[in-house]
């Protein structure tokens, strides 16, 4: 090639494409194995996954400390869990706690340091919003959420009842339009707000 320089980002592009593709790829493959209940061979996977590229995503870092846990792998998954909270220094989540696939790192003296950053973290992040209407914002999602969860329960039931899937269905989207029409009260009032 007679430009130097293209010929550099081809060569580049040569390169950072395939690896790309493999750090996709294992994640892929450490997502599968999670969910076949493989969680040493999925963490593997992941750590397989993280050799091949630099642009860790956060949420494999989570994943990854979720199946490490599940192993049984304690230092792995606080090494990972602690590796997002600083790929993230904003992240926090209300969910962790709750979180099963962690469950075991809860004895460990670990876990409270990460529990409280994320506290921390939230504080900061939270201290500008308005709680109540936060509260029912969360409400109204959890509403919204559960009665999903229930009409899918039913639905999936073998054998089905569909007098039971059909009155969940109604009640989803009689609880719908209540959920909208508050919401849309709440945006009329207030306007966007972030």
């Amino acid at each position: 090639m007679k430009n130097p320089f293209v010929a550099f980002l081809l060569a580049v592009a040569a390169v950072a494409v395939p690896a790309k593709a493999q750090y996709s790829t294992h994640i892929w493959k450490a997502d599968s194995l999670f969910l076949c209940g493989e969680y040493a061979q999925s963490s593997a996977m992941f750590d397989k996954a993280f050799q091949s590229e630099r642009d860790i995503q956060g949420q494999h870092l989570y994943n990854a400390a979720c199946v490490a846990a599940l192993s049984g792998d304690a230092d792995k998954a606080f090494r990972r869990l602690f590796a997002r909270l600083e790929k993230e220094p904003a992240l926090y989540s209300e969910t962790f706690e709750q979180d099963e696939d962690l469950m075991s790192l809860h004895g460990d003296a670990r876990w409270k340091v990460f529990a409280d950053s994320n506290a921390v973290r939230r504080e900061r992040v939270e201290r500008r919003y308005e709680q109540p209407l936060r509260q029912r914002l969360k409400q109204i999602g959890r509403t919204d959420q559960d009665i999903r969860h229930k009409f899918l329960q039913a639905f999936n039931a073998q054998p089905r009842n569909q007098a039971k899937v059909d009155s969940l269905e109604r009640e989803m989207q009689r609880i719908d339009r209540q959920n909208q029409k508050e919401i849309c009260d709440i945006l009329d009032k207030r306007g966007f707000f972030v």
